[in-house]
């Protein structure tokens, strides 16, 4: 809906006949350096009229004005109380009126901006969003979408007063994958600051490739464990662009995203040659995802021997040390560097005009992995999205959080046969690094999107079986 001005900040007019010798004009609101005024507009000429304008505030206001007709004269005076009832008189040798009117102080002041302050954990895991505000905030509209484009929580606040340098909280409830939460504050004369926060990012689940030792090429056999990652990208990317059209024109800044590949080995080997080989293998199971048609821009790096999801001495072949990451992030946000994940990354292409027209099936097991998560938000948070907000926002176990971090869902145990969590395929005999090329990420990887949550404007998934 749109989002307007409070009509109390219009001025009012008064005509209380053609015959009678003034008009008056006054705003029910005083203007941002709370200041009131009256205008009286002369209908034919008086000579020494007085105007008295006495408030419930203490204001009391005396001029004596002369007027030719079809001239005004407008009165202005500092308002003392944040709402004050005033009574005018006018008298003249030969007329005398009374009136009586309010006017509300406007609730404006500083300068028009937000600064979030909640963590990635109050948004993801609380469904609470804090804003610092930089000025004096008398409306706002808070909305939440889901990842179908819909909105599945809109507060619309009219009369509030949210004071310079003050903190605005608001929360929701409800089982729905978060898609964007926006944030429109007004002051009381129009001015305005908004926020677009997308708290979305997908860690694609996926089979470990076996390579040969060594080597980097996906083999025949082995393509079809790609096929599947590549499945749950372009269901992920086709969701961004429906949820993109789902929101219409109030939001022209659309959505994109971009795929992070990122290749390790375990440490058996000369670490240099590791680091080689692990930046080879990303970059091969980028170029497949771009030759099989994705529309997305793709990034790769490898990492080694480095962030090691299984501390281990050199020269041991450690199964979940070979591994890869797929992460699918909105620009511009990139994955934080430090840890598991790298500081700088190779483009292997831009983003390219979408060819696809058919969508491959999703596997099974990603249908199953969804669903179970789905099943755990609404057992735990509810299928309804019904907070007013204010600041309950939970405290993590019982927060009100309707949606998880899909990183966060992928842990499992080493026994884990489930999808995100294949059934280890063994090193070839000459201990080479010969690598997962795809692997789930373990708890304890978690930190890898810690800090790569937050994107202002941006960011997207929608899931649908299809």
């Amino acid at each position: 809906m749109p989002f307007l001005p409070p009509l109390t900040a219009l001025p009012l007019a008064l005509l209380l006949s053609l015959t009678d010798p003034f008009t008056f004009e006054f705003a029910s609101q005083t203007d941002a350096n709370g200041m009131a005024y009256v205008v009286l507009r002369a209908q034919e000429n008086a000579r020494g009229v007085n105007v008295t304008i006495e408030g419930d505030d203490g204001t009391r206001v005396s001029k004596s004005v002369s007027l030719a007709a079809g001239s005004s004269k407008k009165i202005t005076w500092r308002q003392q109380g944040d709402e004050t009832h005033y009574k005018l008189s006018i008298k003249g040798d030969d007329l005398e009126t009374d009136f009586e009117f309010d006017t509300r102080k406007a609730r404006a002041g500083g300068k028009p901006g937000l600064t979030m302050v909640a963590s990635r954990e109050d948004i993801v895991d609380r469904h609470t969003i804090k804003y610092k505000t930089g000025f004096v905030i008398s409306s706002y509209l808070f909305q939440v979408f889901n990842t179908e484009g819909d909105i599945v929580q809109e507060i619309n606040k009219e009369d509030v007063n949210i004071g310079v340098g003050e903190v605005v909280e608001q929360t929701w409830e409800g089982a729905d994958d978060v898609f964007m939460v926006y944030f429109k504050g007004m002051d009381d004369v129009g001015r305005f600051a908004e926020d677009r926060r997308v708290p979305w990012a997908v860690t694609i689940p996926h089979t470990e490739v076996n390579f040969d030792s060594g080597k980097w090429d996906i083999k025949p056999g082995e393509a079809p464990k790609v096929d599947e990652a590549f499945s749950v990208l372009v269901h992920e990317l086709d969701g961004l662009e429906r949820a993109n059209s789902a929101l219409g024109p109030n939001f022209k800044d659309k959505i994109s995203a971009s795929l992070y590949i990122v290749g390790y080995t375990d440490t058996v080997g000369n670490a240099a040659d590791n680091q080689v080989l692990s930046l080879n293998r990303a970059k091969a199971i980028a170029q497949y995802f771009k030759d099989k048609g994705a529309w997305c821009s793709i990034y790769y790096a490898g990492m080694g021997e480095r962030g090691l999801a299984v501390e281990t001495g050199d020269s041991v072949d450690e199964v979940r040390n070979r591994r890869a990451l797929y992460l699918l992030m909105p620009d511009p946000q990139k994955p934080a560097a430090g840890g598991k994940v790298p500081g700088s990354w190779k483009q292997l292409t831009g983003a390219s005009p979408r060819t696809m027209a058919q969508l491959p099936a999703l596997p099974d097991s990603y249908l199953a992995f969804k669903d179970k998560q789905r099943a755990e938000r609404e057992r735990k948070f509810g299928k309804s999205s019904a907070s007013e907000g204010g600041t309950s926002g939970g405290d993590g176990d019982e927060g009100g959080d309707g949606w998880v971090h899909p990183y966060d869902r992928m842990e499992h145990d080493e026994d884990d046969a489930g999808y995100g969590a294949p059934e280890p395929i063994e090193g070839d005999e000459a201990g080479s690094a010969t690598g997962k090329g795809c692997s789930a990420a373990a708890a304890s990887d978690r930190e890898l999107l810690g800090a790569a949550l937050l994107v202002g404007l941006v960011g997207l998934a929608r899931r649908r079986r299809r």
